[in-house]
């Protein structure tokens, strides 16, 4: 039990874990969880006790531990995930297991279970018809190899859009080329070039790379008075993953093709109703009405809106005429185009209201914007949020740790921040959320993770 992927009642022990571990640990999890699945289609019993709880229990090794293989772990996580999406599609297509849900679903003790454990059971069910529980043999197993092509295309794709952000920057080297940008973006574009092998690079002489992360995407299409490399930028944003090495192309037609077929296996119009049937919304067409209600109340606000930036544009000498030989036959100025909106509504900003981004910077540094955030939510719910850092170890340097107390100071949660962008390895807007362990009772129960 020294194995840190198998201590399911700690916090992980990143400087411990490694993807040989994982490679070696997963697959030992996978086999013990298929024959505890084994012996519980055999045993289990129409309760929660009898049914869900050991399901729950047999899970848990293997959700604490697949959480933790970090996806930046490319072989092993494309070596490990088809045993893991299997052992999925496995359990959820599992007809003793099903039965003994529908039975809790349908019968007296229902209304004297509590709303979570109604609704873990609810979300349980739908989880096994979309795997395919009670489809004829073929059907399923045609369910089983189509969730795992999909598992691993995702996967592909993600790895595709990381890699092709990673390849592109956009090189400046002279003053000219940097017009109208902040010194913190020039800051940002030079750690950047660094990364890069650009040793020398410094904020003031450069040379600077700006690259598609957001952390330089954004402020550049903000301040760069250089509209060529604006539109650039814009279009290598818009296109990554669109052709060449990295090219999505394929694998978005083979994810829809794959989706289309999903759906028409269990009966449904699209694959878009049949996700919809777990959200709030349920139904295409409810989402339609919304989406419409939207537009009509949004667009007359929004083409105003862009009525005056375009001339707010126009009379400050952008964007540039069409070329010399239009001019004959239409003298008004070229319209914006996308990559001139973020510029043009910041100077507009600006001019209007004397403020920008670079004024406000000062106001909002993160560890201000952090302590503020804190207080709020001490305020709101009546918990305080207490930096822990260096009690538990972590996965990268810039993570910080942190735990949550009730007003008398009693434990409740702990959580990671991970806030800086890391180009090179981290995914964009990736969240984690289901890593911390969950308190074992002596009696094998699980209760509330207090003491994490």
């Amino acid at each position: 039990m020294s194995n840190p992927l198998l201590l399911t009642d700690q916090l992980p022990a990143f400087d411990r874990i490694t993807p040989a571990l994982a490679e070696e640990t997963i697959p030992r999890i996978l086999a013990t969880a298929e024959k505890q699945l084994a012996r519980l289609e055999t045993d289990a019993t129409p309760s929660w006790d009898g049914c869900m709880e050991p399901l729950f229990a047999l899970m848990e090794p293997l959700d604490y531990a697949w959480g933790i293989v970090s996806p930046e772990w490319r072989r092993v996580h494309e070596t490990l995930q088809p045993q893991v999406v299997a052992f999925s599609t496995r359990t959820g297509q599992s007809e003793p297991i099903y039965q003994a849900m529908r039975t809790i679903r349908e019968g007296d003790t229902w209304n004297r279970l509590d709303e979570a454990r109604r609704r873990l059971i609810t979300s349980a069910m739908f989880g096994a018809r979309t795997a395919g529980v009670g489809l004829p043999t073929a059907k399923r197993e045609r369910m089983g190899t189509l969730r795992d092509e999909l598992a691993a295309a995702s996967t592909t794709f993600s790895n595709h859009l990381l890699d092709a952000t990673k390849a592109f920057a956009l090189v400046l080297k002279s003053a000219d080329e940097i017009a109208g940008l902040p010194p913190s973006l020039l800051a940002a574009a030079s750690a950047a070039a660094r990364r890069a092998g650009k040793d020398a690079s410094s904020p003031e002489k450069g040379p600077w790379h700006i690259t598609l992360e957001a952390p330089l995407f954004v402020p550049f299409m903000q301040y760069s008075e250089r509209r060529d490399h604006r539109e650039t930028l814009y279009r290598a944003f818009v296109t990554r993953a669109a052709e060449g090495e990295f090219d999505n192309t394929a694998l978005i037609d083979r994810i829809l093709a794959g989706r289309r077929e999903i759906a028409a296996l269990l009966d449904t119009a699209s694959y878009a109703d049949l996700i919809l049937q777990s959200r709030m919304a349920e139904k295409v067409a409810a989402v339609d009405r919304l989406t419409d209600q939207l537009r009509e109340a949004a667009r007359p606000a929004a083409e105003r809106e862009h009525a005056a930036l375009t001339e707010f544009a126009r009379q400050h000498g952008q964007p540039e005429p069409l070329k010399a030989w239009d001019i004959a036959f239409w003298s008004e100025p070229e319209p914006l185009k996308a990559w001139d909106i973020a510029f043009w509504s910041e100077r507009m900003r600006k001019t209007l209201f004397a403020f920008d981004d670079e004024t406000l910077r000062p106001y909002f540094q993160f560890p201000v914007v952090l302590d503020a955030l804190f207080e709020i939510t001490q305020r709101l719910f009546g918990v305080t949020i207490q930096a822990a850092d260096g009690q538990t170890p972590v996965w990268h340097p810039d993570v910080r740790f942190f735990r949550v107390r009730d007003a008398a100071g009693q434990p409740l949660a702990s959580f990671y921040l991970d806030p800086y962008s890391r180009p090179e390895t981290k995914r964009g807007g990736a969240w984690m959320d289901a890593v911390l362990p969950r308190k074992r009772r002596t009696d094998g129960t699980v209760g509330n993770p207090a003491a994490y």
